[in-house]
């Protein structure tokens, strides 16, 4: 009996010091697993941020591809357009409501005007911009060929010196005012044109085929004329689509003489 019991003890003490380096390795595996994970979350977090840093990916493409061929961008105009509602012949008071609603509080301080013509009409409030240019908020009504009403649109844009900052963002700040003066969501459109100096050597055809070619366009349609050198196609890193001398384009690109240098316009979907 007394050496049954002394077996019994063995072997417990057995499993016990078996359990007590299981757990040990067990504490220690889970040890080596957060330091692996922890390395590998620190070394992605340095690549996104060497990614960011040296390639930019969160800046607008433009900008960066603008950037690379050492065009200095001299003014950016940047434009927002949406259908509101048809009507027929609305009053100009609705026109200025909503106008208004879209410019806020800088319409105290805006001019304001009109415009009438045989088949539209429109509202305008202009004022100073922050960043140096002007912004522009429009309401307008454009009628149809056949007379039979038409529909009301309204507009909300800036131009500015050099380049703004925050593309989307401010694309988005557009958007969002539009909807808040017509008071429910729309679809609008967006529009985008860029001046710039390039460089003084640089040549007209290879700067324009080389700014697409950093776009990622496919297919580049290019045409010269006079000095003048347009080129365009479709690019999926940029906004928008459009139809432009019978292809579908959302970026075009036109390089001219101007003063004491070549000159750059980019329009986004079109010119």
């Amino acid at each position: 009996m007394a050496a049954s019991e002394e077996v019994l003890q063995g072997v417990t003490r057995a499993d016990m010091s078996l359990t007590f380096g299981g757990r040990a390795l067990r504490f220690f595996g889970r040890v080596l697993l957060g330091l692996l994970v922890a390395y590998v979350v620190t070394a992605l977090f340095g690549l996104q941020g060497r990614l960011i840093r040296d390639e930019r990916t969160l800046d607008f493409p433009l900008w960066v591809a603008l950037d690379d061929l050492g065009v200095s961008v001299l003014e950016t105009e940047v434009r927002a357009i949406a259908t509101v509602e048809t009507a027929d012949r609305p009053p100009m008071s609705r026109l200025k409501a909503l106008a208004e609603k879209a410019a806020g509080v800088r319409a105290r301080e805006a001019e304001l005007w009109s415009d009438i013509g045989a088949s539209y009409r429109a509202v305008y409030f202009e004022g100073a911009d922050p960043e140096g240019g002007t912004w522009l908020v429009s309401g307008n009504y454009i009628e149809r060929v056949d007379g039979s009403g038409g529909r009301v649109d309204l507009s909300v844009g800036r131009s500015i010196y050099g380049r703004l900052a925050d593309v989307r963002n401010e694309l988005y700040g557009m958007r969002r005012q539009l909807e808040r003066a017509a008071a429910k969501p729309l679809a609008p459109t967006f529009r985008m044109r860029v001046s710039g100096r390039p460089e003084s050597n640089a040549s007209a055809e290879a700067l324009a085929r080389e700014l697409l070619r950093r776009l990622d366009v496919g297919a580049v349609t290019l045409s010269q004329a006079g000095g003048e050198v347009v080129a365009f196609g479709y690019s999926p890193r940029l906004p928008g689509r459009a139809d432009w001398e019978g292809s579908e384009v959302n970026v075009v690109v036109r390089v001219t003489e101007r003063g004491l240098g070549p000159w750059i316009e980019i329009g986004t979907p079109t010119l």
